[in-house]
């Protein structure tokens, strides 16, 4: 097969044919003649799409992101499980052809547990790394220095690792991939998950912890101040925003929203 033979110029909908399939890896070519995905729809597949443009034009969105990302024949991009995301636009004047492969993740476990002393290092260099890269799509270079550069704030983590609820997760191999806590009454503090291990359920894992710990304390409710990274993450799992805020770290303005999640009914 050719995957450029006998290409259509005009199509009802998108053409898409499965060129391999296996128990976790699956081949598409995917054909686009000016289709783009319907409004306020958007894909949230469980498997990993790496997909390259072959030829014509597109534009792709990503939830929580303003920009659109506009591919050309050569581009690809690598779409984690569960990114939301939605075909913004494609060429009507030149038939647009996508190859996408699509592989299952297996489901990993992350082992949870209290946080130490010991553990400080890592969780600083975790704090300044994740703000520096996941974040950096959503704040500009001044808001990321200003944020990044609390991570060297060393009482203030020591303070909340021996007060707090404090949690980190864990791989297979011992190597810390996110951090949680949670402060009573009701109040989830910090939860950052490690840049390489986006979208791979320690987030989920985490939440699962504080929401136990808040559960077994008594709490009516989750309250958190949540970045606009993290927003799509806290609204997929059941958290309302109560409003939209500005904080100063130093003279340096950010946005960020104060959230709730009910766990029981007010008395």
């Amino acid at each position: 097969m050719n995957l450029f033979r006998d290409l259509p110029t005009s199509l009802p909908e998108e053409l898409v044919d499965t060129l391999f399939q296996a128990e976790n890896v699956r081949i598409e070519r995917i054909v686009s003649t000016g289709q783009s995905s319907p409004e306020n729809f958007w894909y949230d597949q469980p498997e990993t799409e790496w997909v390259i443009l072959l030829r014509g034009e597109a534009t792709l969105q990503f939830q929580g992101k303003r920009s659109i990302r506009r591919l050309k024949p050569g581009d690809y991009v690598l779409i984690p499980p569960h990114q939301k995301h939605r075909v913004f636009s494609t060429s009507e004047k030149r038939t647009t052809v996508w190859l996408a492969v699509f592989v299952k993740q297996s489901k990993r476990q992350w082992n949870i547990r209290r946080a130490t002393s010991d553990d400080m290092p890592v969780l600083k260099t975790l704090y300044r790394e994740t703000i520096q890269s996941v974040c950096a799509a959503d704040y500009n270079a001044e808001q990321i220095q200003a944020w990044s550069g609390t991570a060297e704030q060393t009482d203030s983590l020591a303070k909340r690792i021996e007060s707090q609820h404090f949690y980190v997760g864990e791989s297979e191999t011992g190597e810390i991939v996110g951090f949680a806590s949670f402060e009573e009454p009701d109040y989830l503090d910090m939860m950052y998950v490690h840049k390489d291990f986006q979208l791979q359920g320690v987030g989920n894992s985490l939440l699962t912890a504080i929401r136990e710990k808040a559960s077994k304390v008594g709490a009516a409710k989750i309250v958190s101040d949540v970045s606009i990274t993290a927003k799509p993450f806290f609204e997929k799992h059941g958290f309302r925003v109560v409003k939209k805020q500005t904080v100063r770290i130093g003279d340096v303005e950010l946005t960020n929203y104060k959230m709730e999640e009910l766990l029981c009914k007010s008395k």
